[in-house]
């Protein structure tokens, strides 16, 4: 009878990096209307200027007329366009997840017949068959 072996240190760090590339993956930047009440806790968005050039800014709020950010220059109300925010995908974070379970079920289901399978075998080499 085969052993299969556990590693349940390495299965929770696989699925901690698996949780993160989807929480990450699966989001998108959603456009949002300029109010400083929006953005009264720091956090990170995407700035269209009124040129037409955008930003990404780190930990951004809004102080007085102006959006402020650690990661730049304040910026004056007046010349943003506008605002997006990181929001998640539902649908693409389920699509995902339901991805990554069939993918392992799938290897699962292979790696436990395959180590089934070779119980007593010997192998063969091309020219048995």
């Amino acid at each position: 009878m085969p052993r299969i072996v556990r590693h349940p240190r390495l299965y929770r760090a696989v699925t901690a990096l698996m949780l993160m590339v989807v929480v990450q993956g699966c989001t998108h930047w959603a456009m949002v209307p300029l109010e400083p009440q929006r953005l009264t806790a720091r956090q990170d968005v995407r700035v269209t200027l009124a040129t037409g050039d955008r930003q990404t800014l780190r930990g951004a709020y809004v102080a007085r007329d102006s959006l402020v950010s650690s990661s730049a220059q304040p910026i004056p109300l007046a010349r943003v366009r506008g605002i997006e925010l990181r929001t998640v995908d539902g649908a693409a974070t389920g699509a995902v997840v339901a991805t990554g379970v069939v993918a392992l079920a799938v290897i699962a289901v292979v790696a436990l017949t395959g180590a089934l399978r070779g119980v007593g075998d010997i192998g063969c080499v091309p020219a048995c068959n």
